[in-house]
């Protein structure tokens, strides 16, 4: 067992030889663990206090409070107007996330969401969800070059 800071960490999560810790604040530590004794490598900054990590899919999402910032690398890649408490991959970079009621009541009913991929199969799997999400339908699906956009409503 090792100590990786003097804080105490809040969340951890790994990508490949990677060991990403949140404190509660709006840094992320990054370890290199490939090594016996894993060691600090960089620091990423965030928007928010961060209080959960996930990773998927080479991907690394960093939940504050109130939204999630998805990171590739240390590079900010979007976000989500949400907090992310768990998330349990689907395929490729389609994943189910929950979050607390708070962060579900936010989007008001009859309200649009656009999802846009790049993975052919979401096209099946969004239809498959709706079926089991109740709160929300499927308003609408294209394919726009390598683009799989799709529009969910809430539900009234």
């Amino acid at each position: 067992m090792f100590s990786i800071t003097q804080s105490p960490a809040t969340s951890l999560a790994t990508i490949g030889t990677s060991l990403y810790a949140a404190h509660g604040d709006a840094t992320i530590d990054v370890f290199d663990i490939s090594i016996p004794s894993p060691q600090r490598i960089s620091t990423i900054a965030a928007q928010a206090n961060i209080t959960a990590l996930h990773a998927n899919n080479g991907k690394l999402f960093a939940s504050s409070a109130v939204a999630t910032y998805v990171f590739v690398g240390s590079t900010q890649a979007g976000s989500v107007p949400f907090s992310i408490v768990s998330l349990a991959p689907i395929s490729g970079d389609a994943v189910f996330a929950g979050s607390n009621d708070r962060a579900l009541r936010g989007m008001q009913p009859g309200r649009d969401l656009r999802v846009i991929t790049s993975e052919p199969q979401s096209l099946q799997e969004f239809q498959a969800m709706v079926k089991y999400v109740v709160s929300y339908e499927l308003v609408s699906q294209e394919v726009v070059g390598n683009e799989y956009v799709h529009v969910l409503r809430r539900r009234r």
